[in-house]
């Protein structure tokens, strides 16, 4: 059973690798970079050894002049102040596609997702292996 509950976490964190990747492509070929704005950040618990998590709300005004708000991907973004400027890019057209425009989320983005598929199909590769 954990084998294949191992395998199944490996598998959905590859689609949520393969969405990002295409997200990412599309921003490099279509997006529009635009100056955002920290709307808020969204504290819940659940952080590691039980603390707290931050996820950074940005908003931003699209080319029709309409605006967005949208949350990013990954949490640890309290080094941004509420009220901040925050560079974002996003599909024309498609403003759900909104991305914080900075390398280190970008990277983080893929990285995560990536590295939690390794361990979980390697973890299910490895009992397969034992024969569990």
């Amino acid at each position: 059973m954990w084998t294949a509950l191992s395998l199944l976490a490996g598998l959905v964190l590859i689609g949520f690798l393969i969405r990002e990747t295409v997200n990412q492509s599309r921003l490099r070929r279509r997006g529009i970079h635009v100056e955002g704005w920290v709307v808020r950040h969204d504290v819940r618990s659940g952080g590691r050894g039980g603390g707290e998590v931050s996820t950074l709300v940005a908003g931003f005004v699209d080319a029709q002049g309409r605006a967005h708000e949208f949350s990013a991907h990954m949490s640890g973004v309290r080094g941004y102040p509420v009220g901040g400027r925050i560079p974002v890019w996003y599909v024309p057209g498609s403003p759900k596609t909104a991305r914080i425009d900075d390398s280190k989320h970008r990277v983080g983005n893929i990285l995560g997702p990536l590295m939690g598929s390794i361990v979980f199909v390697g973890a299910a590769v490895l009992m397969i292996a034992k024969g569990q």
